[in-house]
């Protein structure tokens, strides 16, 4: 009995010596500049990134659409020459060919029909 009053008793002590922190309760907070400082200069860096990248990532993009752009006409010219090269070879458009271009130059060039 005398250790559990011992116990109520330390309990008490502790309780009193432990400072329970007083909490804001204000509906604005204002935070001085000191403590303010670095969270104003981590969220500038934070925006200035997120500039830099916006800025990366729009030029990535323009660039990307030129290079498919020039892709896309190359490819364009390339089926006109086989058209051309076709037509001067007299070959008949009915049938169905696949034009073998060659991998270095002065070689010759193939048209090989393909049957059904």
């Amino acid at each position: 009995m005398a250790n559990a009053k011992n116990k109520e008793v330390i309990e008490e002590q502790v309780e009193d010596t432990v400072d329970t922190p007083e909490f804001r309760t204000e509906q604005i907070v204002e935070i001085p500049w000191e403590e303010t400082k670095d969270a104003f200069l981590i969220k500038k860096e934070l925006l200035d990134v997120e500039q830099y990248f916006a800025s990366l990532a729009l030029s990535y993009e323009k660039r990307k659409n030129a290079i498919l752009s020039d892709m896309a006409n190359l490819e364009r010219s390339l089926y006109s020459e086989a058209e051309k090269m076709r037509t001067t070879s007299k070959i008949d458009p009915t049938l169905t060919y696949e034009l073998k271009i060659p991998d270095t130059p002065d070689e010759k060039a193939y048209f090989i029909r393909k049957d059904d």
